[in-house]
């Protein structure tokens, strides 16, 4: 199967915990291999 990344656009990230949150969701998410977020361009990554 193919991997590839998705790039998310995050609305309400505002701080720290919220990213570290986000960030723990994706890496649940069943397929997801790495989670990534960036609070400052209120964006997150998975790759799967």
């Amino acid at each position: 199967m193919e991997k590839r990344t998705v790039q998310l656009a995050i609305e309400g990230m505002t701080c720290d915990h919220c990213a570290v949150t986000i960030e723990r969701a994706l890496h649940d998410v069943p397929g997801v291999e790495h989670a990534a977020k960036s609070r400052s361009c209120m964006r997150a990554s998975a790759r799967g």
